[in-house]
C-alpha cells in the first residue's frame, strides 16, 4: 500500500480506495453461475471493460476458469488459451484502469505476465499453489487473499468454532506468511460462498470490519451470490435487488472494494453511502 494513503500501484496504474472502488467480473468462460458475465471473444472482452470503465470500474477482474461450487476446473492449458488472448487485447486497448487475474495457478500467472506487464493475482484458492507466492513477490503483483473453506488444508491453525475469530485467524497467519516471502500488498477477501453455510456467510458480512489486518483492503465479493438466492428464493438473474442490499452493508462494514456484476449499480450504491457519511461527520 502507498505510504500515507489508501491505494496499491499496479505497474503504472493505481487503485485508490480513498473511496470505495468498483472491481468489475468478466468471466471468459462457458460455465460461470451468472450467464450475462460470461464473454467469449477477445472483442467482446474489451467492449464489456470499456462499458464498465464508463460506468465506473475501478478494476477489471478477468477470470477464465469457474470456481463455482461444483465447477470442474479447466486444464491449465485451456486456462491459458482463454486468458492471453484477451488479456493481450486489453493491454493494446490502453484502459485506464488495472487489471485483475482470477486464477489459482501460479504457472498461469507467470503466463500472463509475458502480455501483461502487471495485474492483481485473485486467488480464491488462499495459496494452495505452493509457488504463488514467490510469483508474486518476485513480479511485485498485488495478491487478493481470500478465505476458502474448501482448500483450507486439514493442518491449518484456523480451527475454531466462531466463523469471524476463523477467518481473521486466518489471514493474520497468512498475510504475516506472504509478507515474510516478499508480497508487499494483501487484499483480504473473506470468501463468501467458499465452503461457507449460509449463517457464516451472513455473521462475516455483518463482522466484516473485524476481519481487517494491519493496513490490508478488505474486498467483498457477495454480487449475486448463492447467500441471496437462498434467501429470497430467487435465481441469480433475479439478485440485483438483494445485491445491492448486501453492497450497503459492506460499505458499512468498511469494505474498500466491492467486486461486482453489474458495476453502475455498485458505484451508484458507493455514491449514496457517501453522501450519507457526509452527514454524520
Amino acid at each position: 500500500m502507498e505510504e500515507g494513503t489508501k491505494s496499491i500501484r499496479i505497474g503504472d496504474k493505481l487503485l485508490s480506495v480513498a473511496t470505495p472502488a468498483v472491481m468489475g467480473i468478466v468471466n471468459v468462460t462457458d460455465n460461470s453461475f451468472y450467464a450475462p458475465s460470461r464473454i467469449g471473444s477477445a472483442e467482446l472482452v474489451v467492449m464489456r471493460a470499456q462499458q464498465m470503465v464508463a460506468e465506473g470500474a475501478a478494476v477489471i477482474d478477468i477470470g477464465a476458469c469457474s470456481t463455482r461450487p461444483g465447477a470442474e476446473p479447466v486444464s491449465e492449458e485451456e486456462e491459458k488459451a482463454r486468458l492471453l488472448p484477451v488479456l493481450e487485447a486489453l493491454s493494446d486497448a490502453l484502459l485506464p484502469v488495472p487489471l485483475s487475474v482470477d486464477t489459482f495457478r501460479a504457472s498461469v500467472v507467470e503466463a500472463c505476465l509475458s502480455v501483461c506487464e502487471a495485474f492483481i493475482v485473485n486467488d480464491v484458492s488462499g495459496c494452495a499453489d505452493e509457488k504463488m507466492a514467490a510469483v508474486v513477490a518476485k513480479n511485485h503483483l498485488p495478491y487478493i487473499l481470500t478465505h476458502n473453506s474448501r482448500e483450507k488444508k486439514e493442518d491449518c491453525s484456523c480451527k475454531e468454532a466462531d466463523i469471524v475469530n476463523d477467518v481473521r485467524n486466518y489471514f493474520c497467519e497468512m498475510a504475516n506468511k506472504l509478507h515474510a516471502a516478499g508480497v508487499k500488498d494483501v487484499i483480504l477477501d473473506p470468501g463468501f460462498g467458499f465452503g461457507k453455510t449460509l449463517d457464516e456467510n451472513y455473521r462475516l458480512l455483518v463482522h466484516l470490519c473485524e476481519l481487517r489486518v494491519e493496513n490490508a483492503l478488505l474486498l467483498a465479493g457477495v454480487s449475486r451470490k448463492s447467500m441471496i438466492q437462498r434467501v429470497l428464493s430467487l435465481s441469480a438473474d433475479e439478485a440485483l435487488n438483494g445485491t445491492t442490499v448486501l453492497h450497503t452493508i459492506a460499505l458499512q462494514q468498511g469494505a474498500d472494494i466491492l467486486r461486482v456484476h453489474d458495476v453502475r449499480e455498485a458505484c451508484e450504491t458507493i455514491q449514496l453511502m457517501q453522501q450519507i457519511k457526509r452527514q454524520t461527520i
